[in-house]
């Protein structure tokens, strides 16, 4: 299964933009080669293939403002098959780390409004929406018009089909990644990724059991991949969970801790205090988890401003770039009603 992920993110180097770097999969010159293979004309397959290009570097241009406006960073970018994925570092606020995985499908949804005024009289509006069949099957020679109507027709769809894949609560696209992203406010981490993962396995089974019953190429593998996806992830985590070594256990016993384990199995019952009730139990836990939470943020918050401090002492002040300046300044209101306390 991972030899199946690492043929898909596998990829090589591609500069930088905006001081994040770009690297580009192997699998998409190839995820391009068979677009235009199932193209029934050259020109339509170009045009996709140049509109998903400046789609999905839209989407991440779009991605980084809201990331670094947040306090947060885009770090690395990875152009694949399914549009982009971003190493991000997320801000501390909850409304900036929404915003930023929502920045996603909101500028696809942007650019299906900006062409819709164009193409309108060109293309009917139930067709653009019909994502099993591209609005135009072949370019019109009537004028240079037209030809740019039907090719602002072709954006619209790409982004559309965009905007509904990065909707999908399904990890690693944004809507997945949303949904967990919420789902930290009610359950631990632990909970959440098991919660999102298996839907994301649940959705990549329907998507692939419906693209092979409707014959669907794109559908089948876009499942495909979403299930693949899962099943490395379970399979990382459980391989890097730390376990109990087993020359601890013996006969049932946790020998770890020396010979007290035996003592403890020895010792008579003691009587156990009335259990709280389902509400007082919930916020008990809803208690630990924000504090958790919190945790976790003052320490990244500590590290980032450790690390931006020691490259002022290295090289100055004036060597922070103004998304680094208004990271130490977030991170040190965040920490000083923490300290405070």
């Amino acid at each position: 299964m991972s030899s199946v992920l690492n043929a898909l993110t596998s990829s090589f180097p591609a500069g930088s933009l905006f001081h994040t770097r770009v690297r580009v999969a192997y699998s998409l010159p190839v995820f391009f080669t068979l677009v235009l293979l199932k193209s029934h004309d050259l020109l339509i397959g170009t045009s996709l293939i140049l509109i998903l290009i400046g789609s999905v570097l839209l989407q991440q241009f779009a991605q980084m403002f809201v990331a670094r406006r947040s306090g947060g960073d885009v770090h690395e970018v990875l152009l694949w098959p399914l549009g982009s994925l971003a190493r991000i570092q997320l801000g501390f606020k909850l409304k900036g780390r929404l915003f930023t995985w929502l920045s996603v499908p909101l500028t696809h949804l942007l650019i299906c409004l900006a062409t819709l005024p164009f193409i309108h009289q060109t293309v009917r509006f139930p067709d653009l929406l019909y994502i099993t069949a591209l609005p135009v099957a072949e370019y019109s020679t009537m004028s240079f018009a037209q030809l740019g109507r039907e090719f602002l027709a072709l954006a619209f769809y790409v982004n559309w089909l965009l905007m509904l894949i990065n909707l999908l609560p399904a990890i690693p696209l944004s809507g997945g990644r949303l949904t967990e992203e919420l789902m930290l406010g009610h359950f631990n981490t632990v909970s959440a990724n098991r919660i999102a993962y298996a839907l994301t396995t649940f959705i990549g089974f329907v998507l692939l059991l419906t693209g092979v019953v409707a014959s669907h190429v794109w559908l089948a593998l876009f499942g495909a991949i979403l299930v693949a996806w899962t099943l490395y992830e379970k399979i990382r985590l459980l391989e890097t969970a730390p376990t109990k070594d087993e020359s601890e256990l013996f006969l049932g016993y946790d020998f770890s801790a020396g010979y007290t384990s035996l003592e403890h199995s020895r010792q008579p019952e003691r009587t156990m205090p009335p259990r709280p009730g389902i509400i007082a139990r919930w916020k008990a836990r809803r208690n630990l988890q924000q504090r958790r939470k919190a945790n976790v943020r003052r320490q990244q918050a500590q590290q980032r401003i450790d690390a931006l401090l020691e490259k002022v002492s290295e090289t100055g002040l004036s060597s922070l770039s103004a998304t680094e300046h208004k990271q130490l300044k977030q991170a040190s209101q965040y920490l000083r009603p923490q300290q405070s306390k």
